[in-house]
């Protein structure tokens, strides 16, 4: 079952986009249009040619405020072929945050790039606590696979902390070599207390494809990890439009306190005119009788 929905999700992504075809610009789906930063060229496959690989979105996706929100954003990586133009080589629809993903931060797509064969993908958000994902992948078995990622975060108002060099309270560091299984792992508490600072090796697991990607915390990493970073891994192409959403969240957590406020100034006031007219405006009637 698990191999059959990376198989149907892997068609969505690529759906209305062809698998060859020359210059890059015919991979463009209709609707979509390069990001700020959604470009990076590089031999992936080592064969000797620069390949290409795009971040995708949808071209009015800053101007909808509908409650389905903008056609997810579009991970296309494309490899170069004998004579001249390219093959789709690996698609996602997931691994690529929203544009309102990054809470107050904005827009968290941070870039792409190539270095050595490698794809790296990485995503910055937050507010007061600021949070980057970064994701590495490499063509190997004829597809694209997760090779290693690093999740980490900060309290930008947070002081250096005494001790280690370059520890600050509130942070948190998870970097992981998924082909050797090498890791680093490091949280601070807000108070400066070491939570955890080691290095080390995890058994070394299938490596995940790029399809089947999404740019979230570890399961065993995250425990100071903000409310907008934990909200914002639930978004999807279905989800309420995030500003929307939050907006709304907002205004009836507002009313809902007005209302109670309300209801407390209501009993006071009525307590008040019954302890007035008991203590002060009945004595001075019999005084006057």
């Amino acid at each position: 079952m698990k191999l059959l929905y990376l198989l149907l999700l892997s068609f969505a992504a690529q759906a209305q986009v062809p698998l060859a075809g020359r210059p890059a610009a015919s991979f463009m789906p209709a609707g979509y249009e390069e990001l700020d930063g959604g470009r990076a060229t590089g031999d992936l496959n080592r064969d000797g040619r620069p390949d290409l690989a795009l971040v995708v979105g949808a071209k009015n996706e800053a101007q909808d405020t509908t409650e389905a929100g903008p056609p997810p954003r579009r991970l296309l990586v494309l490899l170069a072929v004998p004579g001249g133009g390219y093959r789709l080589a690996a698609a996602s629809s997931q691994a690529v945050l929203c544009r309102g993903c990054g809470g107050v931060y904005g827009d968290p797509f941070a870039g792409i790039d190539i270095q050595k064969g490698v794809l790296t993908l990485d995503h910055y958000g937050g507010s007061n606590w600021r949070w980057n994902i970064t994701g590495k992948f490499r063509w190997q078995q004829d597809g694209f696979y997760l090779i290693g990622r690093t999740h980490q975060q900060s309290w930008i108002v947070g002081d250096e902390c005494p001790g280690p060099a370059g520890f600050r309270a509130g942070d948190e560091l998870l970097d992981e070599n998924l082909l050797t299984g090498a890791f680093e792992a490091r949280r601070v508490s807000r108070d400066c207390q070491v939570l955890e600072n080691r290095k080390g090796r995890r058994t070394v697991r299938p490596l995940q494809a790029l399809a089947a990607y999404k740019p979230a915390p570890s399961a065993s990493h995250g425990a100071n990890h903000p409310p907008s970073l934990r909200r914002n891994q639930r978004f999807s192409r279905t989800s309420v439009c995030p500003a929307l959403r939050a907006g709304r969240m907002l205004t009836a957590s507002v009313m809902a306190m007005m209302a109670r406020a309300m209801k407390k100034i209501s009993a006071a006031c009525i307590f008040t005119g019954y302890q007035l007219m008991t203590d002060v405006l009945m004595p001075i009637g019999r005084t006057w009788k």
